[in-house]
């Protein structure tokens, strides 16, 4: 009689870092046959799973990276690259629907060529958390003005005085409306907006790295740091404390997006939390309304808009008060 053999269990050890800046990637999930067995919370982006059998391959992700798929070498600590998608893929959401060509769309995630759109067949489109403001479609947002205020607020709050704004680029009009809600907190406060404290940064993980490096050069430190979306502020964080400095003690960081990175650093992070359900549910109803409408016709629908309530969820990253 054969005895079926028991599935080897092993220890598998490894880093994941990024391709071209050789950082770890802090957040990153590791799966095996599309089963998540680990995040990774190190600060040095290092990991220590256990696995069953043998030829396992592990896939490791991590939001606005290609996913990377490895083989566990027996003996072996495994180095994960992970290459940086394009931040234009972040620039505009379109939801699209349509039986005609769409060669004006380049999928569900697009960068918009506005002028070719205005002359493609009409598709009904909505524009879910950034907008196209050339273009008249309805679309579902939060207040990002309102809550930038509101997250620079709690810091001043906070009795931070000196506080900079980890910018995204001038060319999103989300970001637009984060750094003028920064810098309405200030003047409210009676705080000066300086152009040196405010660093244009992008969206990605890496340059909120670069970003903290600039910092640390900086002759006075801020007490402050507010930064445009989640990833930045999480790479100037994990930067900042390899260097010594005390979150939120030396410096208060507050994001924005409220991703699940935000619960994985360590202090947690104070994030404006967006109701992404129910962003979704309204940007579907928006559409399923477009497309009960008869766009063929001379009567064009009229645009609709919704601004739905945000929240800023107050963590350890910036409380510096007890009371």
């Amino acid at each position: 009689m054969e005895v079926a053999q028991q599935a080897k269990t092993r220890t598998v050890v490894g880093s994941v870092i990024d391709f071209e800046t050789g950082e770890p990637i802090i957040g990153a999930s590791i799966a095996v046959a599309g089963k998540s067995v680990g995040t990774i919370s190190d600060l040095d982006g290092n990991f220590s799973i256990r696995v069953d059998g043998d030829n396992i391959n592990l896939e490791v992700s991590f939001i606005g990276y290609e996913k990377q798929t490895v083989t566990v070498a027996d003996g072996k600590k495994l180095t994960v690259r992970l290459r940086a998608v394009s931040e234009l893929l972040e620039e505009v959401v379109i939801t699209a629907y349509g039986s005609g060509p769409r060669k004006d769309l380049t999928g569900a995630i697009a960068k918009a060529n506005v002028q070719d759109m205005r002359k493609a067949p009409v598709f009904p489109v909505v524009f879910f958390n950034r907008i196209c403001a050339e273009l008249n479609a309805p679309y579902v947002v939060i207040d990002d003005y309102k809550w930038a205020f509101s997250a620079v607020e709690h810091l001043i709050r906070q009795g931070c005085t000196r506080i900079v704004h980890l910018a995204g680029s001038e060319d999103l009009l989300i970001a637009q409306k984060r750094k003028s809600g920064y810098m309405d907190a200030l003047r409210k406060y009676g705080l000066p907006v300086d152009e040196a404290l405010i660093i244009d940064c992008g969206i990605m993980m890496e340059k909120g790295i670069m970003a903290a490096h600039q910092i640390l050069e900086m002759e006075k430190l801020p007490d402050g740091i507010f930064a445009v979306n989640d990833p930045v502020a999480i790479g100037a964080m994990k930067t900042l404390q390899k260097n010594r400095i005390r979150i939120p003690e030396d410096i208060a960081v507050v994001g924005f997006s409220e991703s699940k990175e935000a619960f994985i650093v360590e202090p947690n992070l104070t994030s404006v939390e967006q109701p992404t359900f129910e962003m979704g549910r309204n940007a579907a109803q928006l559409l399923l309304e477009q497309i009960k409408h008869n766009i063929n016709n001379d009567d064009k629908m009229p645009s609709k808009s919704i601004i739905l309530d945000a929240k800023l969820n107050i963590r350890e990253s910036s409380l510096r008060k007890t009371s």
